[in-house]
């Protein structure tokens, strides 16, 4: 009897094992309104080159009126990352916008950032606003994009802002979109952390 019970066991040990998988993500980007669909494909390859993702869907809607912040022209970054997580059933959705964007930070109410998100969360919004700025070319803005986007969905998966090195993705470009110009990969300490989602 007891072999049959060890036997057993082993078996159902050995399928457990068998059947754990990688977590693979699903994910939805969503361009608010006007952003160049190119632009959208190349954040998807984006993505897919970096993670491993089990499915990557598009949507396209309007900005919500809600988050508009009429005294400064903007939309509130809080707000959408919000909207975001309510109005989407995916893992892990990131809203891309070409309007500037603001949240309540380093003593400002009001504060114009390229990016935020919740961490770890659902959900982080883009703007191409303040990341495309005094780009020298499209291939800068792309590279730009990258990194910003990477940065957000880095925090997504639980990442804090990087003091670790001077050129990991997770540092705080603290409004400076020279800062990410600077910044190149996640460093190995990041990496650490999130290895199980990266494809290398």
């Amino acid at each position: 009897m007891n072999f049959y019970i060890f036997f057993l066991i082993t078996l159902i040990s050995f399928s457990l094992v068998s059947c754990k998988k990688e977590p693979d993500l699903n994910l939805t980007v969503v361009n608010f309104e006007n952003v160049d669909q190119q632009k959208i494909k190349y954040i998807k390859s984006v993505l897919e080159n970096e993670f491993k993702i089990d499915s990557i869907k598009t949507a396209s809607v309007k900005l919500p009126e809600e988050a508009y912040y009429k005294p400064r022209s903007r939309y509130r970054a809080d707000k959408l990352i919000r909207y975001l997580h309510d109005n989407f059933e995916a893992e892990k959705v990131i809203g891309i916008t070409d309007k500037d964007i603001s949240t309540t930070s380093k003593g400002h109410k009001d504060w114009g950032i390229m990016g935020l998100a919740f961490r770890p969360g659902k959900s982080c919004v883009v703007s191409t606003f303040r990341t495309f700025r005094g780009a020298k070319s499209e291939k800068h803005k792309d590279e730009r994009l990258k990194k910003v986007v990477l940065h957000e969905f880095g925090h997504t998966l639980g990442l804090p802002h990087c003091e670790n090195s001077e050129t990991c993705l997770m540092r705080d470009a603290n409004g400076k979109v020279s800062t990410v110009d600077k910044v190149s990969d996640y460093c190995e300490k990041c990496k650490s952390k999130i290895r199980r989602y990266l494809k290398n």
